[in-house]
């Protein structure tokens, strides 16, 4: 998989996790061409108190912009008509595949 973000292309892949609350975590790792290991990327995923529902996330747009792309490119996930506001930032909730 590849993702685009501030005009990088990186090869990625996806860890599947959870946090303290029990809600759905997703990691990207990308691959280190020069020294030949994947080392982490970013967070897909942003987390809240609000308890989610198995499978269901809010997608980190303000530290990854081209999340969303990502998700619907790789059919990873579908928007769940829901937005949480915090700070200066709106971001989606998605139900992942």
């Amino acid at each position: 998989m590849t993702i685009n973000n501030w005009g990088l292309k990186r090869e990625v892949r996806i860890n599947k996790t959870k946090y303290y609350n029990g809600n759905l975590a997703i990691t990207l790792d990308c691959y280190d061409e020069e020294y030949g290991f994947w080392e982490p990327y970013g967070n897909l995923t942003v987390n809240f108190e609000e308890i989610l529902p198995e499978g269901y996330a809010y997608v980190d747009v303000n530290n990854m912009p081209s999340a969303e792309g990502f998700i619907k490119e790789y059919e990873l996930g579908e928007f769940a008509d829901k937005l949480k506001t915090s700070g200066y930032c709106v971001y989606p909730l998605y139900k992942f595949n």
